[in-house]
């Protein structure tokens, strides 16, 4: 019997003996008075625990629907990889999709990330690349000095031994226009327009399965929210995507070049094209001057690192864990076997359920005390069935506080010898009609921030490509991943999207985002370790000194130091202020550790 419903009930006892003019003893009551009255107290102190666990409930629904579900769950982290053909595989172009898989190693261990491809990627087969732009023709190392009349125009020369008739699904990566995109984008000497999309339109582009049929589920919007934060928050890089549907020879045909060259470029220049190439024209804003610097790559794919994995449910074993190794992170399930004949949404629901137990979320001390607090109920509520009953079984008691111990030391200190698994499990439905003797479940994963690792300048290597090099360059490294967020980042999040709305008008709130950053990056311990100052001062404008916001973080140890540098944690911070912020004044972010 609970602790409080007999406290409650000796003193309703009390009570009656109290108003009452004979000798009252609770144990000769009439059975039925009897089991009234503990039924009423029973039942109030249900409504009272209810009522006092109404705050936390919601808070628990503050967290899930306030907070945006990228800031909670993990999120696959992506890179951008450069496409190589091998030398005698130059004839023929290929989409690379479904069947196309990444794996890069880290350091000389034999982990590895995988990774695969977000959208159906055509790749055409090169010899040469030409940029032509207002200032110069670059013809591999070879440079021409150029007078362009028009200085919002970029042209690139695919020379392709390859025949063309669409370049639907061609991506091309621009670097060195701080984000600014084409207006316009055509094709060959007649300036046929062709339709594109940038990152913030990704949802045009062709993306592969298992994203094209899950772009309809609430985790997959989450998934897609993330990845066009990061892609189009690239520093001074633009990824877009040919989504033209046009499909003929005579649109994408190959020439040298296009007469209008034969005013600008010499003819040491004209004579390095080649006749099989296909000019593309990127037309800017008629005030935008194309810099100098200027670079462009085709063949460049956006990959993520997610596993797709199977699991199957039998009568024998009916749950399994959603996990393909320990340090992974579940994501959604993609369909069933039983699904083959169904239709709608959530149709996986009839055969199967699915638990996020998220224990690893909560505080360990709550977590304990939780725990014994069911421990203690359960005892209590043990100890009144066998007094009434006159039964004794002190063994069963016995086991009952031992496993409950046992649980208890998981949760309540660090001990090794004991594991809480707090993962995701998927369950077979034991009610679902008629029973299938087994159900094999698709689901995918990801490791979270640790496929952020790679580096570029460093390579990936290709799994599954016959006509494309083993070896690829990384030309971007690893970005967007997080793993999934612990309590103390829960709060924080809470914290700053209480205070913020996600909006920067203040200090005070751009020190929240920045506090919430840290936190995810190094944790609630380390961040007494490190210090934010922001400061309003004069600053450089762009024609007069005008105020400016300066913020410097300061980490106590170089380790912290060196990590927030090689993440670029100085750039991620600033476009979010950029991006959250109404600040027209200059603002300036420096790192600094204390040693130095």
């Amino acid at each position: 019997m609970d602790i409080e419903l007999e406290k409650n009930i000796n003193a309703a006892v009390e009570y009656l003996k109290e108003i009452s003019n004979e000798k009252l003893d609770f144990r000769l009551m009439d059975p039925i008075a009897k089991m009234m009255l503990v039924s009423l107290l029973h039942e109030s102190q249900k409504i009272k625990d209810y009522v006092d666990g109404i705050g936390e409930r919601i808070i628990e629904r503050f967290c899930e629907d306030f907070i945006p579900r990228r800031e909670i769950e993990a999120m696959p982290a992506l890179s951008v990889i450069e496409a190589k053909f091998k030398p005698k595989k130059d004839s023929e172009t290929i989409i690379i999709g479904n069947n196309a898989s990444f794996v890069y190693k880290i350091g000389d261990s034999k982990n590895q990330i995988n990774y695969i491809p977000i959208f159906n990627t055509l790749c055409i087969p090169y010899q040469n690349l030409y940029i032509l732009n207002p200032q110069k023709l670059c013809v591999g190392d070879k440079v021409y000095d150029i007078i362009m009349d028009k200085p919002n125009c970029i042209w690139i020369g695919i020379n392709t031994k390859a025949e063309i008739d669409s370049l639907k699904g061609l991506s091309l990566i621009i670097e060195g226009t701080n984000g600014i995109l084409p207006e316009h984008i055509f094709v060959g000497s007649e300036d046929y327009e062709l339709e594109y999309s940038d990152m913030t339109k990704m949802e045009n582009i062709e993306m592969v399965e298992p994203f094209d049929s899950q772009q309809s589920s609430g985790q997959f919007f989450s998934i897609i929210e993330n990845w066009k934060d990061t892609l189009t928050n690239m520093v001074n890089q633009s990824l877009i995507f040919i989504t033209d549907e046009t499909k003929d020879r005579d649109v994408f045909k190959q020439r040298a070049y296009p007469k209008i060259f034969e005013k600008w470029v010499e003819e040491d220049g004209l004579n390095s094209f080649d006749e099989s190439t296909i000019w593309l024209k990127l037309e800017f804003q008629n005030d935008y001057i194309i810099p100098e610097n200027i670079s462009i790559k085709i063949n460049v794919m956006p990959i993520t690192n997610i596993d797709i994995n199977n699991v199957t449910l039998t009568q024998i074993s009916p749950i399994a864990k959603l996990q393909k190794q320990d340090n992974s992170f579940f994501l959604q399930i993609i369909e069933t076997s039983n699904a083959a004949n169904k239709q709608g949404f959530n149709m996986s629901k009839d055969d199967i359920i699915v638990r996020d137990f998220d224990a690893s979320c909560y505080h360990e001390g709550n977590l304990y005390r939780d725990i014994r607090t069911i421990y203690n109920h359960f005892i209590d509520d043990y100890y009144a069935f066998i007094e009434f009953n006159g039964i004794k079984d002190g063994e069963t008691i016995k086991q009952l506080r031992d496993l409950i111990n046992k649980i208890g030391k998981s949760v309540g200190t660090h001990n090794s010898k004991y594991s809480f698994d707090s993962g995701t499990y998927v369950m077979k439905n034991m009610n679902q009609y008629p029973q299938s003797s087994s159900i094999k479940v698709s689901f995918t994963s990801t490791l979270g921030k640790l496929g952020n690792t790679p580096i570029l300048g460093e390579t990936m290597e290709n799994k599954k490509l016959p006509s494309i090099e083993k070896e690829l360059p990384i030309i971007v490294s690893g970005m967007g991943g997080t793993d999934k967020a612990n309590v103390d980042e829960r709060y924080e999040n809470l914290r700053y999207y209480t205070l913020t709305n996600d909006r920067l008008y203040t200090k005070k709130d751009i020190e929240a985002l920045i506090r919430k950053e840290i936190i995810t990056e190094f944790g609630k311990e380390e961040f007494k370790r490190i210090f934010i100052e922001l400061k309003i001062e004069g600053a450089a404008g762009e024609t007069k000194l005008q105020r400016g916001l300066y913020i410097t973080i300061k980490f106590k140890d170089k380790k912290n130091f060196e990590k927030a540098v090689n993440t670029s944690m100085k750039n991620r911070i600033y476009q979010k202020i950029i991006n959250r912020s109404c600040i027209s004044m200059p603002i300036n972010i420096s790192i600094m550790n204390f040693d130095n």
